[in-house]
């Protein structure tokens, strides 16, 4: 088995580099690669720990919590110290929801509570940047309830939204189109990320700071500030940039040929194909560029 990317052949490797959750993503491979044929205990407490470790990996996910807490208590023996409850959450690796940076170990399943069909008297939309970390060379798929999901390998992220700590949509970090390739290079533990515009005939490339969403359109590209501003980069759409003021930030933008859509944090829906809408949390073209709109 591997432990940080580590090769483990012996108990004093497994001391050395162990790291809970990823014994847990591992521990199939654990019961195999470690056992007493292959790996050298030299007594029967190391034994009889093995033992334990492997009764509690077989007995699935209705195993009987006096075996979990035997098999953690194995661990720790052969590991040589205590386990921290901090390590293992409850047995598993739960990220923290609440959090505006939600880390999520590669090799694990991540489900997001769904937004559904709740009314609430004021809305404020918020996003959370989704980070993947490990050693693991499986992806991480994260799910919202059962109508979306996404799967991202270690270093890889994405943005979802949120109304009231209930998830409804992960947005794109990377769109092209005939004339520009435009992605989202992540800056390690920061909330926003650098822009990248690359004008695919000429390879001039561009970067802006601070930036989650972002949209090409027909002609140019449009982004959304760190301070919730729109930027307008096409000529096309410029001469409209009247039909999107608003005193509130733009949450994010959207965009089909030559149709806009911003959608801000309070709700409302401004856009070049239809009238300005309210109570919106999420909206979206369709392959022939009508608007759908998703209301409280």
């Amino acid at each position: 088995m591997k432990l940080k990317n580590n090769l483990i052949v012996t108990l004093l490797d497994f001391a050395k580099y162990f790291d809970y959750n990823e014994f847990w993503e591992n521990r199939r491979q654990f019961v195999r690669d470690m056992h007493p044929s292959k790996v050298y205990y030299w007594n029967n407490e190391l034994l009889k720990a093995y033992d334990d470790i492997v009764l509690w990996v077989n007995g699935g996910e209705n195993v009987e919590e006096t075996i979990i807490k035997s098999g953690i208590s194995a661990l720790e023996t052969l590991i040589h110290r205590h386990i921290e409850k901090k390590e293992i959450g409850d047995y598993k690796n739960q990220p923290d929801l609440s959090s505006p940076i939600i880390r999520v170990q590669a090799g694990t399943r991540l489900n997001l509570p769904s937004y559904t069909n709740e009314t609430f008297d004021t809305i404020n939309l918020r996003y959370h940047k989704i980070e993947v970390y490990g050693y693991s060379n499986k992806p991480a798929v994260i799910t919202i309830g059962t109508k979306d999901s996404i799967t991202l390998y270690t270093t890889e992220f994405t943005y979802v939204t949120e109304v009231k700590n209930l998830f409804i949509e992960f947005l794109p970090t990377h769109i092209q189109n005939n004339i520009y390739d435009l992605s989202l290079v992540s800056e390690e533990g920061g909330f926003f990320s650098l822009l990248n515009v690359r004008t695919i005939f000429s390879g001039k490339q561009t970067m802006y700071k601070g930036v989650i969403s972002f949209a090409v359109t027909d002609d140019g590209y449009i982004y959304i500030d760190s301070h919730g501003k729109p930027r307008i980069m096409s000529n096309r759409i410029m001469p409209l940039k009247f039909i999107f003021g608003h005193n509130e930030e733009a949450f994010y933008v959207k965009a089909k040929g030559s149709e806009v859509m911003i959608l801000y944090k309070d709700g409302v829906l401004k856009s070049t194909k239809m009238e300005p809408n309210n109570k919106v949390i999420s909206a979206s073209f369709d392959v022939e560029c009508n608007i759908n709109v998703l209301y409280i």
